[in-house]
């Protein structure tokens, strides 16, 4: 069976009320990382002398072998995992829009697909 990808929407934003998406695909693959639409699997989030905040988080779908995302900065665990289901775009309120996880300026963000 072959893992079918679906699309992240990733919804940043600055303390001066500025916001930024960024896209990236994952694939149903347990221990798989999300890849950025420039290729990378981490990605500086926004170039800017402030800290931002991962406000929203918008699945296209839920996996079947997947049902948690998990949110590493600089490469460290934040300890933070997303449940998949209550991330998708149909969701009314999904957790980041409830608990925006801090970002300092300039951190990497990976996401990475667990079981």
């Amino acid at each position: 069976m072959v893992a079918a990808a679906f699309k992240i929407t990733a919804t940043f934003k600055a303390r001066d009320g500025s916001t930024k998406m960024r896209s990236l695909t994952v694939s149903d693959v347990a221990n798989a990382y999300a890849i950025y639409e420039d290729g990378t699997t981490n990605a500086a989030i926004i170039n800017t002398a402030q800290d931002v905040a991962l406000t929203d988080l918008i699945l296209s779908a839920a996996g079947t072998d997947t049902t948690q995302l998990e949110i590493f900065l600089n490469g460290a665990s934040t300890g933070t995992k997303i449940l998949n289901a209550t991330s998708l775009y149909t969701g009314v309120i999904r957790p980041l829009q409830q608990a925006p996880l801090r970002i300092p300026r300039g951190a990497t963000l990976t996401l990475k697909q667990l079981a």
